[in-house]
Protein backbone atom coordinates (compact mmCIF):
# COMPACT_ATOMS: atom_id res chain seq x y z
CA UNK A 1 0.00 0.00 0.00
CA UNK A 2 1.01 3.45 -0.72
CA UNK A 3 1.90 5.92 1.77
CA UNK A 4 -0.75 8.52 2.69
CA UNK A 5 1.91 11.57 1.39
CA UNK A 6 1.86 9.48 -2.06
CA UNK A 7 -1.48 9.17 -1.97
CA UNK A 8 -1.93 12.79 -1.77
CA UNK A 9 0.63 13.20 -4.60
CA UNK A 10 -1.32 11.29 -6.65
CA UNK A 11 -4.66 12.76 -5.65
CA UNK A 12 -3.42 16.25 -6.49
CA UNK A 13 -1.84 15.23 -9.95
CA UNK A 14 -4.73 13.64 -11.48
CA UNK A 15 -6.57 16.81 -10.62
CA UNK A 16 -3.81 18.92 -12.72
CA UNK A 17 -4.13 16.16 -15.33
CA UNK A 18 -7.86 16.94 -16.07
CA UNK A 19 -7.25 20.73 -16.00
CA UNK A 20 -8.40 22.82 -18.50
CA UNK A 21 -4.82 24.41 -18.10
CA UNK A 22 -3.38 20.90 -18.95
CA UNK A 23 -5.18 20.52 -21.93
CA UNK A 24 -4.32 24.00 -23.30
CA UNK A 25 -1.17 22.74 -22.37
CA UNK A 26 -1.72 19.22 -24.38
CA UNK A 27 -3.11 21.21 -27.26
CA UNK A 28 0.50 22.97 -28.00
CA UNK A 29 2.12 19.62 -29.10
CA UNK A 30 1.58 16.70 -31.21
CA UNK A 31 2.28 13.75 -28.60
CA UNK A 32 5.02 12.30 -26.04
CA UNK A 33 6.20 9.39 -26.82
CA UNK A 34 5.60 6.42 -24.33
CA UNK A 35 9.00 5.25 -23.78
CA UNK A 36 11.03 5.57 -20.15
CA UNK A 37 13.36 7.77 -20.28
CA UNK A 38 15.76 10.68 -18.78
CA UNK A 39 13.18 13.71 -19.23
CA UNK A 40 9.87 15.43 -20.62
CA UNK A 41 10.39 15.07 -24.21
CA UNK A 42 7.67 15.98 -26.28
CA UNK A 43 6.98 15.98 -30.07
CA UNK A 44 5.76 19.49 -31.70
CA UNK A 45 3.49 19.94 -34.55
CA UNK A 46 4.70 19.51 -37.35
CA UNK A 47 2.45 21.20 -39.69
CA UNK A 48 4.12 24.63 -39.78
CA UNK A 49 1.65 26.14 -37.26
CA UNK A 50 5.07 27.68 -35.43
CA UNK A 51 5.13 30.04 -38.19
CA UNK A 52 1.94 31.34 -36.43
CA UNK A 53 3.33 31.90 -32.90
CA UNK A 54 2.49 28.12 -31.64
CA UNK A 55 5.49 27.44 -30.49
CA UNK A 56 5.56 25.38 -27.54
CA UNK A 57 8.08 25.52 -25.37
CA UNK A 58 9.23 23.31 -21.68
CA UNK A 59 11.70 24.08 -18.97
CA UNK A 60 13.27 21.04 -17.07
CA UNK A 61 15.71 20.85 -14.78
CA UNK A 62 18.30 17.73 -14.16
CA UNK A 63 17.49 15.62 -10.87
CA UNK A 64 20.40 16.62 -8.96
CA UNK A 65 18.91 20.35 -8.73
CA UNK A 66 15.28 19.07 -8.61
CA UNK A 67 16.99 17.02 -4.99
CA UNK A 68 17.51 20.37 -3.68
CA UNK A 69 14.36 22.05 -4.31
CA UNK A 70 11.78 19.35 -3.41
CA UNK A 71 14.96 17.74 -0.73
CA UNK A 72 15.29 13.88 -1.61
CA UNK A 73 18.77 11.86 -2.07
CA UNK A 74 19.39 11.08 -5.40
CA UNK A 75 20.41 7.49 -5.13
CA UNK A 76 17.11 6.71 -3.19
CA UNK A 77 15.75 8.30 -5.80
CA UNK A 78 16.52 6.20 -8.52
CA UNK A 79 16.56 2.80 -6.79
CA UNK A 80 14.05 2.79 -4.23
CA UNK A 81 10.65 3.19 -5.44
CA UNK A 82 8.82 4.95 -2.83
CA UNK A 83 10.92 7.81 -2.85
CA UNK A 84 10.89 7.87 -6.62
CA UNK A 85 6.95 7.88 -7.32
CA UNK A 86 6.39 10.02 -4.53
CA UNK A 87 8.81 12.86 -5.50
CA UNK A 88 8.55 12.47 -8.99
CA UNK A 89 4.86 13.34 -9.00
CA UNK A 90 6.32 16.19 -6.64
CA UNK A 91 8.79 17.48 -9.54
CA UNK A 92 5.65 17.19 -12.46
CA UNK A 93 3.28 19.13 -9.75
CA UNK A 94 6.13 21.85 -9.42
CA UNK A 95 6.92 22.11 -12.72
CA UNK A 96 3.33 22.61 -13.27
CA UNK A 97 2.23 25.28 -10.75
CA UNK A 98 5.56 27.30 -11.11
CA UNK A 99 6.73 27.37 -15.04
CA UNK A 100 4.69 29.00 -17.35
CA UNK A 101 5.34 26.77 -20.05
CA UNK A 102 3.48 24.08 -22.37
CA UNK A 103 4.63 21.06 -20.24
CA UNK A 104 1.80 19.12 -19.43
CA UNK A 105 0.89 15.57 -18.04
CA UNK A 106 -0.33 12.63 -18.56
CA UNK A 107 -0.72 9.40 -16.55
CA UNK A 108 2.17 7.82 -17.89
CA UNK A 109 5.08 7.68 -14.77
CA UNK A 110 8.36 7.02 -17.11
CA UNK A 111 11.06 5.72 -15.26
CA UNK A 112 14.70 6.19 -16.66
CA UNK A 113 17.57 3.65 -15.95
CA UNK A 114 20.18 6.47 -15.37
CA UNK A 115 23.57 6.73 -17.12
CA UNK A 116 24.42 3.38 -15.26
CA UNK A 117 21.81 1.06 -17.23
CA UNK A 118 23.12 0.33 -21.14
CA UNK A 119 27.25 0.18 -19.20
CA UNK A 120 26.62 -1.79 -16.53
CA UNK A 121 25.38 -4.40 -19.62
CA UNK A 122 28.46 -4.68 -20.63
CA UNK A 123 30.16 -4.93 -17.55
CA UNK A 124 31.04 -1.31 -17.22
CA UNK A 125 31.68 -0.32 -13.43
CA UNK A 126 29.51 2.25 -11.74
CA UNK A 127 28.97 4.75 -9.07
CA UNK A 128 26.12 5.57 -6.91
CA UNK A 129 25.74 9.15 -4.97
CA UNK A 130 23.33 11.15 -2.47
CA UNK A 131 23.83 14.19 -4.41
CA UNK A 132 24.71 13.90 -8.22
CA UNK A 133 23.46 11.69 -10.57
CA UNK A 134 25.39 7.61 -11.19
CA UNK A 135 28.50 7.75 -13.17
CA UNK A 136 30.44 5.13 -15.01
CA UNK A 137 33.77 3.72 -14.78
CA UNK A 138 36.03 5.22 -17.35
CA UNK A 139 37.83 2.12 -17.91
CA UNK A 140 37.22 -0.10 -21.22
CA UNK A 141 36.24 -4.26 -20.66
CA UNK A 142 37.08 -4.77 -24.80
CA UNK A 143 40.76 -3.72 -25.43
CA UNK A 144 41.41 -6.60 -27.73
CA UNK A 145 39.57 -8.87 -30.54
CA UNK A 146 40.26 -12.02 -27.85
CA UNK A 147 37.97 -9.85 -25.18
CA UNK A 148 35.16 -9.43 -28.17
CA UNK A 149 35.07 -12.97 -28.35
CA UNK A 150 35.14 -13.90 -24.51
CA UNK A 151 32.50 -11.07 -24.17
CA UNK A 152 29.65 -12.05 -22.57
CA UNK A 153 25.83 -12.31 -24.03
CA UNK A 154 23.40 -9.37 -22.53
CA UNK A 155 20.80 -11.02 -20.15
CA UNK A 156 17.84 -8.95 -19.82
CA UNK A 157 17.12 -10.15 -16.39
CA UNK A 158 20.27 -10.84 -15.35
CA UNK A 159 22.99 -8.55 -16.96
CA UNK A 160 24.45 -5.80 -14.97
CA UNK A 161 21.56 -3.20 -13.02
CA UNK A 162 18.63 -5.08 -14.69
CA UNK A 163 17.84 -7.16 -11.57
CA UNK A 164 17.71 -3.51 -9.68
CA UNK A 165 15.68 -2.25 -11.81
CA UNK A 166 12.99 -4.84 -12.34
CA UNK A 167 12.38 -4.58 -8.93
CA UNK A 168 12.06 -0.96 -8.42
CA UNK A 169 9.69 -1.06 -11.23
CA UNK A 170 7.48 -3.85 -10.61
CA UNK A 171 7.05 -2.28 -6.69
CA UNK A 172 6.16 1.59 -8.49
CA UNK A 173 3.89 -0.74 -10.53
CA UNK A 174 2.00 -1.65 -7.48
CA UNK A 175 2.48 2.18 -5.49
CA UNK A 176 0.94 3.87 -8.78
CA UNK A 177 -2.29 1.64 -8.91
CA UNK A 178 -4.51 1.57 -11.82
CA UNK A 179 -4.58 5.24 -12.41
CA UNK A 180 -1.31 5.31 -14.03
CA UNK A 181 0.88 3.42 -16.27
CA UNK A 182 4.64 3.06 -15.58
CA UNK A 183 6.83 2.46 -18.41
CA UNK A 184 9.41 0.59 -17.99
CA UNK A 185 13.24 1.85 -17.91
CA UNK A 186 14.55 1.57 -21.22
CA UNK A 187 17.82 1.16 -23.14
CA UNK A 188 18.41 4.68 -25.10
CA UNK A 189 21.95 4.79 -25.58
CA UNK A 190 23.04 4.29 -29.32
CA UNK A 191 25.39 1.85 -30.46
CA UNK A 192 28.68 4.39 -31.15
CA UNK A 193 27.97 5.54 -27.41
CA UNK A 194 27.95 1.77 -25.92
CA UNK A 195 30.95 1.06 -28.43
CA UNK A 196 32.66 4.70 -26.31
CA UNK A 197 31.42 3.29 -23.21
CA UNK A 198 33.26 -0.43 -23.10
CA UNK A 199 36.18 0.16 -26.18
CA UNK A 200 36.93 3.85 -24.61
CA UNK A 201 36.96 7.29 -26.85
CA UNK A 202 40.28 7.41 -28.57
CA UNK A 203 40.84 3.58 -28.82
CA UNK A 204 37.27 3.24 -30.68
CA UNK A 205 38.04 6.45 -33.47
CA UNK A 206 41.59 4.75 -34.09
CA UNK A 207 39.70 1.61 -34.96
CA UNK A 208 37.23 3.42 -37.45
CA UNK A 209 40.26 4.25 -39.30
CA UNK A 210 43.02 1.62 -39.13
CA UNK A 211 40.89 -1.71 -37.74
CA UNK A 212 37.70 -1.67 -39.35
CA UNK A 213 37.38 -5.17 -38.78
CA UNK A 214 37.38 -5.12 -35.17
CA UNK A 215 34.99 -1.73 -35.10
CA UNK A 216 32.83 -3.46 -36.75
CA UNK A 217 32.88 -7.11 -34.78
CA UNK A 218 32.08 -4.50 -32.05
CA UNK A 219 29.26 -2.90 -33.55
CA UNK A 220 28.16 -5.97 -34.75
CA UNK A 221 28.26 -7.03 -30.95
CA UNK A 222 26.65 -4.23 -29.26
CA UNK A 223 23.71 -4.30 -31.74
CA UNK A 224 22.89 -7.61 -31.49
CA UNK A 225 22.73 -7.12 -27.83
CA UNK A 226 20.29 -4.42 -27.95
CA UNK A 227 18.08 -6.32 -30.15
CA UNK A 228 18.11 -9.05 -27.64
CA UNK A 229 17.64 -7.07 -24.97
CA UNK A 230 14.79 -5.42 -26.51
CA UNK A 231 13.36 -8.85 -26.88
CA UNK A 232 13.61 -9.47 -23.61
CA UNK A 233 11.89 -6.53 -22.71
CA UNK A 234 9.05 -7.55 -24.73
CA UNK A 235 8.72 -10.75 -23.19
CA UNK A 236 8.90 -9.60 -19.88
CA UNK A 237 6.20 -6.91 -20.25
CA UNK A 238 4.09 -8.90 -22.57
CA UNK A 239 3.76 -6.93 -25.27
CA UNK A 240 5.52 -5.39 -28.52
CA UNK A 241 7.59 -1.93 -28.06
CA UNK A 242 7.43 0.19 -30.66
CA UNK A 243 9.63 2.77 -31.73
CA UNK A 244 13.07 3.76 -29.68
CA UNK A 245 15.16 6.31 -28.98
CA UNK A 246 18.88 6.96 -29.93
CA UNK A 247 21.01 9.50 -27.59
CA UNK A 248 24.19 10.39 -29.38
CA UNK A 249 26.01 12.66 -27.19
CA UNK A 250 29.27 10.95 -28.33
CA UNK A 251 28.16 11.77 -32.04
CA UNK A 252 29.36 14.99 -33.10
CA UNK A 253 31.49 17.46 -34.95
CA UNK A 254 34.11 17.39 -35.62
CA UNK A 255 35.15 13.99 -33.67
CA UNK A 256 33.49 12.44 -36.48
CA UNK A 257 32.85 13.60 -39.87
CA UNK A 258 29.74 13.86 -42.05
CA UNK A 259 31.57 10.71 -43.72
CA UNK A 260 32.24 8.79 -41.19
CA UNK A 261 29.10 9.05 -39.80
CA UNK A 262 27.16 8.26 -42.78
CA UNK A 263 29.32 5.15 -43.45
CA UNK A 264 30.55 3.51 -40.10
CA UNK A 265 27.13 4.83 -37.54
CA UNK A 266 24.58 5.40 -39.51
CA UNK A 267 24.18 1.86 -41.10
CA UNK A 268 23.61 0.59 -37.61
CA UNK A 269 21.36 3.41 -36.33
CA UNK A 270 19.19 2.54 -39.73
CA UNK A 271 19.20 -1.13 -38.90
CA UNK A 272 18.04 -0.36 -35.37
CA UNK A 273 15.52 2.22 -36.85
CA UNK A 274 14.05 -0.57 -38.62
CA UNK A 275 14.13 -3.04 -35.98
CA UNK A 276 11.93 -1.25 -34.11
CA UNK A 277 9.34 -0.07 -36.33
CA UNK A 278 10.90 3.76 -36.27
CA UNK A 279 12.61 5.87 -34.03
CA UNK A 280 11.12 8.13 -31.46
CA UNK A 281 14.14 10.69 -31.08
CA UNK A 282 17.70 11.37 -31.97
CA UNK A 283 19.91 13.15 -29.34
CA UNK A 284 23.43 14.48 -29.42
CA UNK A 285 23.96 17.49 -27.37
CA UNK A 286 27.22 18.05 -29.42
CA UNK A 287 27.64 20.20 -32.90
CA UNK A 288 25.80 17.60 -35.33
CA UNK A 289 24.54 20.75 -37.90
CA UNK A 290 27.39 19.13 -40.52
CA UNK A 291 25.62 15.96 -39.97
CA UNK A 292 22.20 16.42 -40.03
CA UNK A 293 21.85 15.58 -43.29
CA UNK A 294 22.82 12.36 -43.40
CA UNK A 295 21.13 11.92 -40.17
CA UNK A 296 18.15 13.08 -42.20
CA UNK A 297 18.24 10.24 -44.43
CA UNK A 298 16.91 7.85 -41.36
CA UNK A 299 13.36 6.21 -42.54
CA UNK A 300 11.65 7.38 -39.74
CA UNK A 301 11.97 9.69 -36.88
CA UNK A 302 9.79 11.43 -34.74
CA UNK A 303 11.67 14.27 -33.32
CA UNK A 304 15.02 15.52 -33.85
CA UNK A 305 17.01 17.02 -30.79
CA UNK A 306 19.08 20.15 -32.00
CA UNK A 307 21.65 20.54 -28.80
CA UNK A 308 23.34 24.13 -27.80
CA UNK A 309 26.08 23.82 -29.87
CA UNK A 310 23.80 22.46 -33.48
CA UNK A 311 22.84 25.27 -36.02
CA UNK A 312 19.21 25.67 -36.00
CA UNK A 313 19.30 26.93 -40.00
CA UNK A 314 21.50 23.39 -40.52
CA UNK A 315 18.85 21.56 -38.60
CA UNK A 316 15.57 22.69 -39.92
CA UNK A 317 16.83 22.49 -44.10
CA UNK A 318 17.60 18.76 -43.24
CA UNK A 319 15.13 17.78 -41.94
CA UNK A 320 12.13 20.36 -43.75
CA UNK A 321 9.12 18.33 -44.46
CA UNK A 322 10.20 15.42 -42.61
CA UNK A 323 10.90 15.59 -38.33
CA UNK A 324 10.25 18.80 -36.07
CA UNK A 325 13.18 20.09 -33.74
CA UNK A 326 13.35 20.37 -30.26
CA UNK A 327 15.58 23.49 -29.77
CA UNK A 328 17.65 22.95 -26.93
CA UNK A 329 19.55 26.56 -25.01
CA UNK A 330 22.74 26.49 -23.41
CA UNK A 331 22.07 25.98 -19.46
CA UNK A 332 25.13 28.26 -18.58
CA UNK A 333 24.86 30.51 -21.30
CA UNK A 334 21.00 31.09 -22.49
CA UNK A 335 19.80 30.73 -18.68
CA UNK A 336 21.96 30.73 -15.65
CA UNK A 337 24.06 34.20 -16.74
CA UNK A 338 21.03 34.91 -19.35
CA UNK A 339 19.47 38.29 -19.42
CA UNK A 340 16.50 39.67 -21.05
CA UNK A 341 17.98 41.32 -23.40
CA UNK A 342 20.44 38.04 -24.65
CA UNK A 343 17.45 35.76 -24.06
CA UNK A 344 15.27 37.42 -26.56
CA UNK A 345 18.22 37.90 -28.97
CA UNK A 346 19.02 34.15 -28.97
CA UNK A 347 14.99 33.37 -29.38
CA UNK A 348 14.89 35.69 -32.03
CA UNK A 349 17.86 34.47 -34.07
CA UNK A 350 16.42 30.72 -33.78
CA UNK A 351 12.84 31.93 -35.07
CA UNK A 352 14.45 33.85 -37.97
CA UNK A 353 16.86 30.78 -38.54
CA UNK A 354 13.86 28.44 -38.67
CA UNK A 355 12.29 30.82 -40.95
CA UNK A 356 14.90 30.42 -43.11
CA UNK A 357 15.49 27.05 -43.06
CA UNK A 358 11.31 26.49 -43.83
CA UNK A 359 11.74 24.33 -40.82
CA UNK A 360 8.35 22.45 -40.63
CA UNK A 361 8.09 22.23 -36.44
CA UNK A 362 9.86 23.27 -33.82
CA UNK A 363 9.98 23.45 -29.73
CA UNK A 364 11.99 24.94 -27.75
CA UNK A 365 13.25 23.60 -24.46
CA UNK A 366 15.23 24.04 -21.10
CA UNK A 367 17.37 21.17 -21.09
CA UNK A 368 20.60 19.56 -18.40
CA UNK A 369 20.40 22.47 -16.36
CA UNK A 370 22.06 22.38 -12.88
CA UNK A 371 21.65 25.02 -10.51
CA UNK A 372 25.49 25.30 -8.90
CA UNK A 373 25.36 28.73 -7.44
CA UNK A 374 22.19 30.14 -6.59
CA UNK A 375 19.21 28.17 -6.24
CA UNK A 376 16.61 30.93 -6.53
CA UNK A 377 18.87 32.54 -9.23
CA UNK A 378 18.42 29.38 -11.15
CA UNK A 379 14.73 29.20 -10.83
CA UNK A 380 14.02 33.33 -11.16
CA UNK A 381 15.75 32.63 -15.03
CA UNK A 382 14.14 29.74 -15.79
CA UNK A 383 10.97 31.71 -15.00
CA UNK A 384 11.87 35.45 -16.86
CA UNK A 385 13.17 32.96 -19.91
CA UNK A 386 9.40 31.39 -20.26
CA UNK A 387 8.20 35.20 -20.30
CA UNK A 388 10.73 36.31 -22.97
CA UNK A 389 9.88 33.04 -25.23
CA UNK A 390 6.45 34.08 -25.11
CA UNK A 391 7.04 37.44 -25.98
CA UNK A 392 9.32 36.58 -28.74
CA UNK A 393 6.78 33.80 -30.64
CA UNK A 394 3.51 36.04 -29.83
CA UNK A 395 1.79 33.57 -27.83
CA UNK A 396 -0.19 34.19 -25.30
CA UNK A 397 -1.94 31.42 -23.45
CA UNK A 398 -5.62 32.78 -22.53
Amino acid sequence: MASREIEQMKEEYLALLSSGENKRRRSMWKDVARSGRDQFRPTPKNDGSWKDGCVPITADIQNPTWAKIIGFDIQEYYFNAEVYLENYLKIMIYRFKNFDDDTFLTADIPMWGTCALEGSLFGVGYYTFGDKDPWLDHTPVIRTMEDLKKAPQVDFFQSGIMPKLIETYERVRALAGEEFTVLFPEWIRSPFGIAVYIRGFEDLLVDMLVDEGFYHALMRYIVDARKDWFRGLEKYLGHAVLKANLYNDEVSCPTLSAELYRDKVFPYEQELCDFHGGLHYWHSCGDVGGLAPEIAKLSSLDLFNVGPWTSSLLAGRAFRGKTPLEICMNPQKDILEGTRESMTKRIEGILRDCREADASGIGMKISALNAYDSLDDALNNIKLWTKVAREATGYQPE
